[in-house]
């Protein structure tokens, strides 16, 4: 594990956090739990993505695809590059577990999304073109299945040979707490993370360690402090979002993360509701992808 310290920004982000909490406010809300087999709640989270997305004049593909007789959607927002260049793909879940709002997981990766999508839709990086996925099915009955979203697009994206440079999954990325002793970790990395929850994490696997530690670099947040941790496969928990369907098809892959059960004590339940985050630190975490995400389009 690597600790990188990040400059002190000194200026507030109120506009960025007052729309990540009405995306929350919203999902968790006004839409409620999003089980993959509630179609209703599934077709209304799908709705209100596609309405922020053309909101800032942005366009939304859909890639549809089938489990169990039931059929789901990854909804797929490209910045194309304006010559031939590698394509970074940054990913959230929309679905929850049955009965919980999902505030953290994972509609602050979903708001996430959104707002990262709106800032480079008006400010295009060069050096890669973009594409920022909200996936259908990252939880159970699906996790790690067949009919797992994230896996669908992996494997469409490994068929067709696109050149990837990096797949950055955004998995719960609102709880924070400045409490001695609120950070747990797993079995065999004691004394590797700090033991107050006050950061956000980066895991890759061991073969994307070096991309992570470079393009992490460029991290600027104002309060928030990242762990980095390149993971043996042995360790079944690095691979619990998203980024694993892409190291199934070999395809770089990190996710970033605020360590979910390892610190929320509201993880899959009914009390994981906007009030229990900190939208500040949230806020400044988007703020800090964006200079992720540059210094990763910049790579030669």
């Amino acid at each position: 594990m690597e600790m990188f310290r990040p400059p002190a920004r000194g200026e507030g982000l109120p506009g960025l956090e007052a729309r990540l909490r009405a995306h929350i406010k919203h999902l968790t809300v006004e839409v409620g739990p999003r089980r993959a087999t509630d179609e209703a709640a599934m077709a209304a989270t799908v709705a209100y993505i596609e309405g922020q997305i053309l909101g800032f004049g942005g366009a939304l593909s859909h890639q549809h695809f089938q489990r169990h007789a039931r059929g789901f959607a990854n909804l797929v927002f490209e910045i194309p590059a304006a010559v031939a260049a590698p394509l970074i793909i940054i990913g959230a879940h929309y679905d929850t577990v049955a009965d919980s709002p999902g505030a953290d997981d994972n509609a602050s990766g979903v708001a996430a999304l959104i707002e990262l999508a709106r800032h480079f839709h008006a400010a295009p990086p060069k050096g890669a073109a973009l594409r920022f996925v909200f996936f259908a099915n990252e939880e159970p009955p699906y996790f790690q299945t067949e009919g797992m979203g994230s896996l669908v697009h992996a494997r469409a994206v490994a068929a067709q040979g696109e050149d990837v440079r990096v797949m950055l999954a955004l998995e719960m990325l609102g709880y924070y707490s400045d409490a001695p002793g609120s950070q747990d970790v797993p079995m065999g990395l004691e004394g590797l993370f700090p033991e107050t929850a006050d950061f956000i994490a980066f895991v890759s696997d061991l073969s994307t360690g070096p991309l992570m530690r470079t393009i992490t670099q460029g991290w600027d947040a104002e309060g928030v402090e990242i762990e980095r941790l390149a993971a043996p496969s042995s360790l079944a928990e690095a691979g619990f979002s998203d980024h694993w369907s892409f190291w199934e098809v070999g395809l770089p892959a990190i996710m970033v993360t605020d360590t979910a059960f390892f610190r929320n004590p509201h993880y899959h339940r009914r009390t994981d509701t906007l009030e229990t985050l900190d939208m500040r630190r949230c806020a400044a975490t988007v703020e800090g992808l964006k200079g992720v995400i540059r210094a990763a389009a910049q790579l030669k």
